[in-house]
């Protein structure tokens, strides 16, 4: 799947009125993956969908973290590119270079879609 795509079970209780989500992404890696390396081989695998993660109303920040997510990746492979590149700029072109790059980033629309 990969880091940066965020691949969220969602579980609805339809007589209750409540729903519960839980992120396979962070979820293989972080729980199935150091239980055991070869579970996709097998049939099936039970997923436990925390209670406390629930989506309310009120209750909106982690699913909206989620949906930021690949900005955030995306921005950070831009900043490593940028540090890289800074290596091996000449002295003399070194503050227009880091000028450019600021405005580069300043226009980015990251800073704005992470708040919440």
């Amino acid at each position: 799947m990969g880091a940066a795509l965020p691949v969220l079970l969602v579980l609805v209780d339809v007589s209750q009125r409540r729903s519960f989500f839980v992120c396979l992404t962070d979820y293989v890696d972080k729980i199935i993956l150091p239980e055991n390396v070869d579970y996709a081989k097998r049939r099936m695998k039970t997923i436990h969908v925390p209670e406390r993660n629930e989506i309310t109303a009120t209750h909106l920040e982690t699913p909206r973290y989620y949906a930021t997510r690949p900005k955030l990746y995306a921005a950070f492979q831009k900043f490593g590119y940028q540090d890289h590149e800074l290596q091996y700029v000449e002295d003399d072109n070194l503050l227009e270079t880091c000028e450019r790059f600021a405005r580069f980033l300043l226009r980015s629309d990251v800073w704005h879609s992470c708040r919440s």
